[in-house]
């Protein structure tokens, strides 16, 4: 969720975040996760090898059962 909406709804192939502490990567199968992310870039690709990318300035990542929630400005 951003301040503005969603930002992305859907399935990802791997995603990739600005941890506070250093980027990390979630793939499927991925151990539950919470953590705080720093300002930086949220990269994923989707299941047709479509890559995008999008600007945040900081936020929480929680990981459970192959989904991903994000907060972020």
């Amino acid at each position: 969720m951003l301040p503005t909406g969603k930002g992305f709804d859907g399935e990802v192939l791997r995603a990739s975040f600005p941890g506070t502490h250093g980027r990390f990567a979630i793939h499927p199968g991925h151990a539950p996760l919470m953590s705080t992310l720093h300002a930086g870039v949220i990269k994923y690709t989707t299941p047709d090898e479509w890559n995008a990318a999008f600007k945040i300035d900081g936020g929480v990542i929680h990981v459970e059962r192959d989904t991903i929630t994000v907060c972020a400005d």
